[in-house]
Formats: structure tokens, sequence, C-alpha cells
């Protein structure tokens, strides 16, 4: 389970987008492409192109299952 002090300071969608930037900056290169996790917390996938990033994550909270989903314009 996700761990409960990050998401109870943060609130789900903000912990979840902190999630998106780190991965944002970790993976994503010009271009096209992809990239996903999967851990027992959480997983998500990237996909880019020129134009635009699309961010999905699901993760296990306390709350169950969450999920966020967003598309970022390059």
């Amino acid at each position: 389970m996700v761990s409960n002090e990050l998401i109870n300071r943060l609130g789900f969608e903000a912990w979840a987008m902190n999630v998106a930037v780190n991965a944002i900056e970790n993976f994503v290169f010009p271009g096209y492409g992809n990239a996903s996790l999967e851990s027992k917390d959480y997983e998500y996938r990237i996909i880019w192109d020129d134009t635009k990033i699309e961010f999905n994550l699901r993760a296990y909270t306390a709350k169950g299952w969450q999920q966020y989903s967003t598309v970022i314009k390059r």
C-alpha cells in the first residue's frame, strides 16, 4: 500500500502528479516512446510523442485502488 502519510499530506491527486513529474523527468526524451513501472504499491504507464505526454497511474491506497490520468501538451 502507498504511504498514507504522503497521500494524507498532499492528497491523492497531488501525490500522483508528483509521481508523474518524476517519471517524466526520468524517462521522457525527444521523439516518441513509452515506459511503464510496476511495483506492489502502484503502477504507471507513460506514452509520449512530439505533441503530448499521456500518463496513467493506478495505486493501492487505504481507500482501495485509485486512478489518476493526465495528458500534457509538449
